[in-house]
């Protein structure tokens, strides 16, 4: 654009008697005086659609640039909300504590009775395991068949004999019970209030392996949290 102002200039000078002129006196000059005006300007709009055109491309780049940033940061997002969801659905257990299928379990070795057990898996942050999946059902078979020791899960029947509830106080409807359980035995005399508290036990070759128990007998404890 520099150019056509110096050219401009030029003109200009050479014609300074015009300009104190009406343009009627050399019209000759005056036309030549105004086509130079109109070649400026001609150059000028020229210049000016030239940066118009190349504007566009500018804005292309600039959105190009604006969508790429937005990528990225949508990636970001996605990989910190991967991290926080694993990381609160079980993916890290406390030592000690065994994950599966988004829940942690602890399978501790002391004998206790079923009301301690919830009272022990309560004060450690979780609860006497509620089984309600059979995914959930088969592993903690598989855990329980490597120990000839009963385990205590969170099933009573305490507050109202044959209604079965879980520590969270729902009610029992995925149900693994041996064969002729729950039974409710008095052991021969030796526990008259019955067998109101749920337990796992190794038995070969089934899932069927939920038998119900003196609440008072010392049994290990399947925590979950």
């Amino acid at each position: 654009m520099s150019e056509e102002i110096v050219y401009s200039a030029v003109k200009l000078k050479g014609n300074s008697r015009e300009s104190e002129n009406t343009g009627t006196r050399e019209h000759g000059k005056g036309k030549e005086h105004i086509g130079d005006v109109e070649y400026g300007a001609v150059t000028f709009r020229r210049n000016e659609m030239h940066n118009q055109k190349q504007h566009p491309t500018g804005c292309r780049n600039y959105f190009r640039l604006a969508g790429g940033a937005l990528f990225i940061l949508l990636i970001c997002a996605a990989v910190v909300l991967f991290i926080m969801f694993s990381g609160s659905s079980g993916g890290q257990c406390s030592d000690g504590w065994e994950s599966f299928s988004g829940s942690c379990y602890y399978f501790p070795h002391d004998a206790l009775n079923w009301t301690a057990s919830r009272n022990q898996c309560m004060s450690v942050g979780g609860h006497l395991v509620i089984i309600d999946r059979k995914e959930e059902q088969i592993y903690i078979t598989q855990k329980i068949n490597k120990s000839e020791n009963d385990f205590w899960i969170g099933l009573t029947d305490s507050e109202k004999e044959g209604q079965w509830k879980w520590v969270d106080n729902t009610d029992l409807k995925l149900k693994f019970w041996h064969k002729a359980q729950p039974n409710n035995s008095k052991g021969f005399g030796n526990h008259t209030t019955g067998e109101d508290c749920g337990i796992v036990r190794h038995v070969t070759r089934s899932e069927r392996n939920w038998f119900d128990e003196y609440c008072g007998s010392l049994n290990n404890r399947i925590c979950e949290v």
